[in-house]
């Protein structure tokens, strides 16, 4: 299953300093995979959601990394799982310098490999499926 949607608005509400609006895009896209795909999609609160849209702008995009940023993102799953989730979706490409699969209970999907694998097999259909290569970040800053 490869389900995406269209960024422009929502960065361009993001940059507008609308995150309301953005969310509500976002919880739109979570209906649509429900009905679908008949997933039951989890958010965080919007406690949550304010706090990591702080992290990746005020941090992730700068390179930069705060070992309370990493607490919190953990914490913000650590409630989901609690809620019922079986699975994260990390739907930003930076989180992945946030979060990793070691610290958590349940598997995380990074959006970027799974999109560069759908990538891959559209464009060779006949290829096995495989799981695409790691892809390599360079380390971000830690700030202490």
């Amino acid at each position: 299953m490869l389900f995406s949607v269209d960024f422009e608005e929502i960065e361009r509400t993001q940059v507008e300093g609308r995150w309301d609006k953005a969310a509500a895009i976002l919880a739109g896209a979570a209906t649509a995979l429900e009905e679908r795909f008949g997933l039951q999609v989890l958010v965080p609160s919007q406690k949550g959601m304010d706090a990591v849209h702080g992290i990746i702008y005020g941090e992730l995009c700068k390179r930069e990394i705060e070992d309370s940023s990493r607490h919190t993102c953990v914490q913000i799953v650590g409630d989901m799982v609690q809620q019922g989730a079986e699975g994260i979706v990390l739907g930003c490409t930076e989180l992945l310098m946030l979060i990793r699969q070691e610290d958590m209970d349940v598997p995380l999907f990074d959006t970027t490999r799974l999109h560069a694998g759908a990538a891959d097999d559209n464009v060779n259909p006949n290829s096995s499926p495989r799981q695409p290569p790691p892809i390599a970040l360079e380390a971000p800053t830690m700030v202490t």
